[in-house]
């Protein structure tokens, strides 16, 4: 039985090159690493297509990879193919399936959100969209736009595995499409080394395809810190004194843990602002500070808790990035969002503070992955996206709560359910 989503990853379809050369190109695009082949052959003799299919099966079957046919049944059905892939004019899915059998894969090509559904309903396999980007080997195949490919992604239980211009370039803006895979041609059996070039389209599925470590920033990111009325509190901060109190020594001493007792974190915040206040004071703006960070941990969203929770269903993993103290994380276990998140790493526990690259390898570490490939969210204060970025990290401003410069975004979004279109 062939699982048909893995057999998507990295689908190769043959070009046009002279049918004595085809099957050493084959040979070398399956051991580089092609999931799938589908031998296309436009105006050629039946008998010199059913010839050149039995030739290619030999070699798919020594590499244990499914071979597809383009357009025919018919040759799908002498070769003992595993099946065929059928364009809008082509056989009928329903007429196919009652030649091939119920063990048949039968793909269908669907450019249109209208010809994905009906596809699926005929009792399709998979489907085959596109053109995504323009492409030499359909003249008159217009470039989709990817907000159609991902809708149709979206619309239909079938695996979609995505076709047309696509190469070792251009395949990663592909990513959080919702894809099976991609389908490959002059990409793979356009260029001089076969071989070298499906390897690495090959590495790139793997990375492309799986579920992607998502880092967070936390305040102003996930909760608002402007959801509590400050009006009272002694230690309240303008913005124009946070701007400041950030690049003290007093702020990096907390917040990379070099203290830690709650007291004389106050202490340490009232000597910043110089404000004097009696034991009694400090020891009620403590509890005051602490209530209020509490508050603002609990009063998350529902559609930031919503979003997440979609994220964890797809298979992401979810890791908390954030410069606090141990007053301003006391409380983080009392939030909502700590069960969405696999792992918290808090600058005051690990040290070190954003922009530093330690604490972003200090997450990309606990999840085991390299910082490439992780994706790092955040609002950019204190130059948090440039940090990531220069790590490699693929970086996004959520301007949910606040919006400030956009200094090392890849990308930004100003809701955070956008996020679920993003990634």
């Amino acid at each position: 039985m062939i699982d048909i989503r893995a057999a998507l990853a990295l689908y190769a379809i043959t070009d046009a090159r002279p049918a004595d050369e085809l099957p050493q190109a084959v040979l070398l695009a399956l051991r580089g690493g092609a999931t799938m082949l589908q031998l296309r052959r436009k105006h050629t003799s039946d008998e010199e297509f059913l010839r050149l299919a039995r030739e290619i099966k030999r070699v798919t079957d020594e590499h244990n990879i499914p071979l597809i046919i383009n357009d025919r049944a018919d040759i799908a059905l002498q070769t003992g193919a595993a099946g065929v892939h059928l364009g809008p004019s082509d056989c009928g899915i329903a007429e196919a399936r009652a030649m091939l059998g119920p063990q048949a894969v039968i793909g269908a090509t669907a450019r249109t959100l209208q010809q994905a559904l009906a596809a699926e309903a005929a009792g399709a396999d998979y489907l085959g969209s596109g053109a995504v980007f323009g492409t030499s080997t359909k003249l008159d195949a217009t470039p989709m736009p990817l907000t159609l490919f991902r809708e149709i992604c979206n619309a239909v239980h079938l695996p979609v595995v995505a076709i047309g211009g696509i190469d070792r370039t251009n395949v990663a803006r592909l990513r959080g499409c919702g894809m099976a895979g991609f389908a490959v041609v002059s990409g793979v059996f356009g260029g001089e080394d076969i071989l070298q070039t499906t390897r690495e389209l090959h590495s790139l599925a793997g990375r492309l395809l799986q579920p992607r470590p998502l880092l967070f920033d936390l305040f102003s990111t996930l909760v608002s810190t402007k959801k509590v009325e400050h009006g009272h509190d002694p230690l309240w901060f303008s913005q124009a004194e946070w701007e400041h109190h950030i690049t003290t020594e007093c702020y990096r001493r907390r917040a990379t843990g070099l203290v830690t007792d709650h007291a004389e974190i106050i202490r340490d915040i009232l000597a910043s602002l110089g404000r004097k206040m009696s034991e009694a004071e400090q020891a009620e703006a403590l509890h005051e500070r602490l209530e209020r960070f509490r508050d603002t941990l609990c009063d998350v969203e529902p559609s930031i808790l919503s979003t997440l929770r979609e994220l964890k269903a797809r298979g992401h993993a979810l890791c908390l990035v954030s410069n606090a103290d141990a007053t301003d994380s006391a409380h983080w276990k009392d939030s909502p969002l700590a069960p969405l998140f696999d792992e918290a790493v808090f600058s005051c526990d690990c040290g070190h503070a954003k922009p530093a690259p330690e604490i972003y390898l200090h997450a990309a570490s606990l999840l085991g992955v390299s910082p490439e490939d992780c994706m790092f969210f955040g609002d950019n204060g204190q130059d948090e996206l440039l940090g990531a970025k220069r790590l490699g990290m693929q970086t996004v401003q959520l301007r949910h709560f606040v919006s400030r410069d956009t200094a090392g975004a890849d990308a930004v979004l100003n809701r955070f359910a956008d996020i679920l279109d993003h990634v």
